[in-house]
């Protein structure tokens, strides 16, 4: 449907040229069941497991036989205008979208990411992602304080990790704003780069006029002057003529000439 309509569908392998990241095709491996690592022996590739190569497989069938668009330079921009209204993306294409797209904020949907159903009807539609996760070092104090108040239930800590961060709202805004202040600096860029665009396409017109008329002009020979004086005479005499000293009005002379004549007559 997208492809009858000059539209097509993007996968976040589509934004990159050369060599793919892993974290852009490891998605289809997860879902059709294999891995990166072997399952149970972490020193071995899983890779090349029979569930890994199905999902290779799917990745490749998308391009190969659905011709999914391979390259694509921006998601957001193609999406924005329509090209690409359907795909998977990252959290900063959301925020690309949610704050330098204004003109489509109501005609836009998140929604689950697209899986592998298994044979039990679930759907498999584990993703890549980035986090951020910290380590208490031994011997800090936020790791002994933790370890005194555990003491008391029979408990002792040897190492403390954190590996879930709930930032503040206003931490989360700023980042957000960070964004949109990158994608207004993009925009402005652009619509910089496009107004150059149709200045030289002026320039490019006015060049190609003025070539015009210059060859007009040499082709104009004394003939084509006279034929074209012929086609535009009326058939009338200028009624004023001059010998290059004195103007003559040919009317006022036939006039009095006219007279003359009567004037003859009558005395007669």
């Amino acid at each position: 449907v997208l492809q009858r309509n000059s539209m097509n569908f993007y996968l976040q392998l589509s934004g990159y040229t050369g060599t793919k990241p892993l974290y852009s095709t490891a998605p289809f491996l997860m879902q059709a069941g294999g891995g990166i690592y072997a399952e149970g022996d972490a020193t071995r590739t899983g890779i090349n497991s029979a569930a890994s190569l199905a999902g290779f497989e799917t990745l490749t069938d998308l391009y190969r036989l659905y011709s999914v668009q391979p390259t694509v330079s921006s998601f957001y921009n193609n999406f924005r205008y329509g090209q690409i209204p359907l795909g998977v993306g990252s959290f900063s294409d959301y925020v690309k979208i949610k704050n330098a797209a204004p003109e489509i904020a109501d005609k836009w949907a998140v929604a689950l990411a697209p899986g592998v159903e298994d044979e039990n009807g679930v759907i498999h539609n584990g993703t890549t992602g980035a986090s951020s996760a910290c380590a208490i070092m031994s011997g800090s104090e936020m790791q002994q304080e933790i370890s005194d108040k555990l003491a008391p239930y029979g408990f002792s800590t040897q190492s403390v990790n954190i590996v879930d961060f709930q930032f503040s709202e206003e931490f989360n805004a700023a980042i957000e704003a960070k964004q949109t202040a990158q994608q207004n600096a993009l925009k402005a860029e652009q619509d910089l780069a496009r107004v150059k665009v149709e200045a030289e396409q002026k320039i490019t017109e006015a060049e190609a006029e003025a070539e015009s008329y210059r060859l007009k002009s040499q082709e104009l020979t004394d003939e084509m002057i006279k034929m074209e004086f012929i086609d535009k005479w009326d058939g009338k005499l200028p009624v004023v003529v001059s010998d290059g000293q004195s103007l003559f009005n040919l009317d006022s002379l036939l006039d009095s000439q006219s007279s003359g004549s009567a004037s003859s007559g009558a005395q007669e």
